[in-house]
């Protein structure tokens, strides 16, 4: 946040998040501050409310290209070696943003946001982003973070855990070479999508598993060595999710 001018500090919309946008942000006095609150919020979902408020009293908050980021980011992840940090996970409500709306009192209203934990490595490991930034010359006004925390035990991401009561889920080989097979203790009675990603989240491979089937086949010799995630379920069981290590 940087009171007396914004330092140009460029923030990416996608993709890991550049730490240095946030600490550069953070340092001097800032012409807006802004604060994010937790909300009660469902198991897989995460709700906040943020509040900002003018310190700078010559800030012009009329400019139009003023606008409120908030994003789900993911605080490290580590791919192939190489430690990510705040790999985003969702923009609230989406890459625009939110104007900034002046009550008649000359205040900032409050925003408040919800959205679906989707696609994550460590639910434990999840933080809310705000910032205010200038759409047109992209300086960063103010930027804050508050870890979310305790969401671990609503979104699975372990090996061991099974989709559905009894239908437990065995993966083999795992490590994987050439190919990984997916088997369920008894033939399915619905159709299963199932969806592997990498670990920075991008999508690898996706397809279905038809009702009836016990099993099926994924080839991995052309995916590089590493950690995986495979997600499994449809719309009307929830989807879990499983480590998968394919090496060559």
């Amino acid at each position: 946040g940087v009171g007396g001018g914004a330092t140009n500090v460029s923030t990416q919309q996608t993709g890991p998040f550049s730490q240095v946008v946030f600490n550069q942000s953070a340092l001097p006095a800032p012409d807006v501050t802004v604060r994010i609150q937790l909300d009660a919020a469902a198991d897989d979902q995460v709700a906040i409310t943020v509040s900002m408020v003018k310190q700078n009293p010559s800030f012009d908050l009329t400019d139009e290209n003023l606008r409120l980021y908030i994003a789900i980011v993911e605080k490290t992840v580590e791919d192939q070696g190489v430690m990510l940090r705040n790999v985003m996970r969702k923009l609230l409500p989406s890459g625009s943003g939110s104007a900034l709306v002046i009550d008649a009192n000359g205040l900032i209203e409050s925003v408040s946001q919800s959205g679906v934990i989707q696609r994550v490595l460590d639910a434990d490991n999840l933080a809310v982003v705000a910032w205010i930034q200038n759409s047109n010359t992209k300086s960063v006004i103010q930027a804050v973070s508050v870890d979310v925390g305790d969401k671990g035990d609503n979104i699975v991401t372990g090996v061991d855990d099974v989709i559905i009561a009894s239908e437990n889920v065995k993966i083999y080989p795992n490590p994987a070479n050439q190919l990984v097979t997916v088997g369920f203790d008894y033939e399915l009675d619905e159709d299963f999508e199932w969806v592997l990603y990498n670990q920075v989240g991008m999508l690898v491979k996706n397809g279905l598993v038809e009702q009836g089937k016990q099993q099926f086949t994924i080839p991995t010799d052309l995916f590089p060595s590493g950690m995986y995630y495979l997600r499994v379920g449809n719309e009307d069981r929830r989807f879990r999710h499983f480590k998968v290590v394919i090496t060559h």
